[in-house]
């Protein structure tokens, strides 16, 4: 009866124990599928050139204001956006003529 009882005993702390092993491997298996998902979307936006959006923006609007700065003799005339024929807007010269 007490070799039993024993049997009975250990077989209860095992059990325990796999069954804390059994929530660890779930809360890994959980956190591993999250870290590959976001691991997927970010591949998509690189592969799909997200991630320098906000670069290239960044070189379009220098480009623009650089072209804006070597121009000075574009008073009085058409002045363009950096993709031609996207803005157009005449300047007038201050003294009205």
């Amino acid at each position: 009866m007490e070799r039993a009882s024993m049997l009975l005993e250990r077989c209860a702390s095992r059990r325990s124990r796999r069954d804390a092993l059994h929530k660890e491997k779930w809360a890994l298996q959980l956190e591993l599928d999250r870290f590959l998902r976001v691991d997927q979307i970010e591949e998509r936006e690189r592969t799909s050139g997200a991630d320098t959006i906000e670069y290239e923006r960044a070189i379009l609007d220098a480009a623009a204001e650089q072209s804006i700065e070597e121009k000075p003799e574009t008073r009085g005339g058409a002045v363009e956006g950096p993709h031609e024929g996207s803005c157009r807007f005449r300047l007038e010269p201050a003294d009205g003529g």
